[in-house]
């Protein structure tokens, strides 16, 4: 999967984050576990720290959803009627948030 819109130089855990998060908002859990094991296994180490980027990344996410309802979508790169979606569903932030919550405390 490619994401041009969130490309940049990063810590490389941030991509497996992402990928995790992903798996969750597309309704498709149960794909984390062994997508991260076979990233590990690929790699020959373990994945350290994925709180603390998951916990970046849903920050990110947070961020991007608040601006998209505030400023529209296409003013953060989403595609045209995603911030009526996000005000029309308020539990997709909730979601983020709640994760975000139970990662920091």
């Amino acid at each position: 999967m490619l994401d041009w819109g969130s490309a940049a130089v990063a810590d490389y855990r941030l991509d497996v984050a992402n990928a995790v998060i992903m798996a969750y908002a597309l309704g498709q859990p149960h794909l984390a576990g062994p997508m991260l094991a076979g990233y590990e296994t690929a790699t020959g180490e373990r994945v350290g720290d994925l709180d603390c980027f998951q916990a970046l990344a849903l920050t990110r996410r947070l961020a991007i959803m608040a601006a998209a309802m505030q400023h529209g979508a296409e003013a953060v790169g989403l595609k045209p009627g995603a911030d009526q979606h996000l005000r029309q569903h308020s539990h997709l932030a909730r979601g983020v948030h709640a994760w975000l919550s139970g990662i920091t405390g």
